[in-house]
């Protein structure tokens, strides 16, 4: 029989700075459709704001959110021209897009995850099969079939991720992180590709 030890190598270990060491079993990915849409907004709302600050901090930033649309309503006032106003709506629909990005979320189990050997949580994907029958838009059953429809999963590009642990769901920060200890099957297979002649 297999160890708990063994078994468990196989799963990335986060160890926050507090000295807490996490076993990362599965990590929450989001549609990578609507992560892409929502960056696209946040670009294209960037470049009619042309870096206006706050105080706070540039639109675009880390903590682009700022709280959400109440924020950004109460700023409203401060933007005089007809494009910067027209960034404001733009990123007011991200930060609508990127409070809904959590109703298509999935976990998905780290050993399913591709470029989980790296601690970048934004190089991360995953790809899932969709039955026909999870998705209610009629002309899906039409246009694909059931092997054909794929939806692929990443990050968000926010600085808290969202993990599943033996102990329950677990929201951390990433900046948060003090190591990342790759699984052991996933970092041997890296070393031997880096270890082959090209």
């Amino acid at each position: 029989m297999e160890s708990t030890e063994t078994s468990d190598s196989e799963f990335p270990v986060i160890v926050l700075v507090s000295g807490e060491r996490l076993l990362m079993r599965a990590v929450l990915l989001y549609e990578a459709t609507k992560v892409a849409e929502i960056a696209a907004l946040k670009a294209r709302a960037t470049e009619k704001l042309k870096g206006f600050s706050t105080g706070i901090g540039f639109w675009g930033s880390p903590g682009w959110v700022l709280g959400g649309a109440a924020v950004l309503g109460l700023v409203e006032g401060l933007f005089s021209s007809g494009a910067q106003r027209e960034g404001l709506r733009l990123l007011q629909t991200a930060v609508a897009k990127f409070e809904q990005l959590s109703e298509s979320a999935v976990f998905v189990p780290s050993d399913r995850i591709r470029k989980v050997e790296s601690p970048d949580p934004e190089s991360w994907s995953a790809v899932r099969k969709i039955d026909q029958h999870e998705d209610d838009r009629s002309w899906l059953a039409k246009t694909f079939s059931t092997e054909d429809y794929k939806k692929s999963y990443v990050h968000n590009g926010d600085d808290f991720i969202s993990i599943k642990t033996d102990g329950g769901v677990v929201c951390i920060r990433w900046s948060h992180v003090a190591s990342y200890v790759p699984p052991l099957r996933q970092s041997a297979e890296a070393a031997r590709e880096l270890a082959t002649p090209r």
